[in-house]
């Protein structure tokens, strides 16, 4: 009797384990329907070409317009990134490039401006990303006098302080998908190239897709 329950312990504990294998295998895939990389190959080249990690540039997008190319804000900030037309006008002067108002919502054009910008304000920053990121959703001069006039800190654990919520909202929620982001795709590349088993991501880049806001196929 003795020897029949240790057998099916011993069972349970081997179904159990498999069961644990399985979800393991398999977890990865659902934190990636919710964190999907839309326009992978365009927003990946821009980003490396501009020298800041795709993996932030995928939060902000992902933040700012949910991966919907022709979304448009009450303010008139436009496309995958958001961009104030101003401010892309800005950027394209800085390029060397002639500026097109209307290219704002195609991915390319929308995400090498955003990607620049991005990477000038980490730059102009000193490297502190949540005080960039402060400055791309509140704007660099608001960010430079909140802390000449000692309104915020500057410190990440006092993101509270900062006077616009949805500006304090947006540090938080990108930087929260941009530590899930790379939870989710760089250990699990690392991890299923050494296991034998990566899968190659489809990359969906069709008209039909980007209209419809772009979901990883």
């Amino acid at each position: 009797m003795i020897n029949n329950l240790f057998s099916k312990t011993g069972f349970i504990w081997v179904i159990l384990l498999i069961i644990a294998a399985v979800v393991l295998l398999f977890l990865p895939w659902f934190w990636r329907m919710l964190y999907p990389l839309p326009y992978r190959d365009v927003i990946f080249s821009n980003a490396q070409e501009a020298g800041v990690d795709p993996y932030l540039t995928m939060a902000v997008i992902r933040i700012e317009s949910k991966f919907r190319p022709m979304a448009q804000s009450v303010r008139g900030a436009k496309g995958l990134m958001q961009l104030m037309p101003e401010t892309a006008q800005w950027v394209k002067k800085q390029m060397g490039e002639k500026f097109d108002e209307k290219l704002l919502f195609d991915v390319h054009y929308n995400t090498s401006i955003g990607c620049w910008y991005l990477a000038y304000l980490i730059k102009e920053f000193d490297g502190e990303l949540h005080l960039a990121l402060a400055a791309y959703n509140g704007g660099p001069n608001n960010v430079k006098q909140w802390l000449k006039d000692e309104i915020w800190s500057g410190k990440l654990e006092q993101l509270a302080d900062i006077p616009f919520p949805e500006t304090r909202d947006f540090v938080e929620k990108v930087l929260h998908d941009y530590s899930t982001y790379r939870q989710i795709y760089s250990w699990y590349v690392s991890f299923a190239k050494k296991a034998g088993f990566l899968v190659e991501i489809k990359n969906r880049n069709s008209l039909t897709a980007e209209l419809r806001g772009g979901i990883i196929g």
